[in-house]
């Protein structure tokens, strides 16, 4: 029996679609969020994790709620720790 595993994107990735569908950059997203830019392009990059302020920064920002961004954090760990 053999498993299939879902490819579950980073966090990132989700935030990075929903710059280009709201036609922001990164430089305008970091600023409505009061967040280094450096940091959003890590997060943007798959090399950082949606913290808590984050997440709720996100919810302010570009919408869905902190909880959300949250679980597919939690979501996207969960699935990379049984590599």
């Amino acid at each position: 029996m053999t498993s299939t595993k879902k490819n579950i994107p980073h966090p990132g990735v989700i935030v990075h679609g929903e710059m280009e569908y709201l036609g922001i950059t990164d430089d305008e997203l970091a600023q409505q969020m009061s967040l280094e830019v450096e940091i959003l392009r890590l997060l943007i990059e798959g090399k950082c994790s949606i913290s808590e302020e984050i997440a709720k920064k996100l919810e302010q920002a570009i919408g869905s709620t902190a909880e959300q961004w949250l679980r597919i954090q939690e979501t996207y760990n969960a699935r990379e720790s049984l590599n």
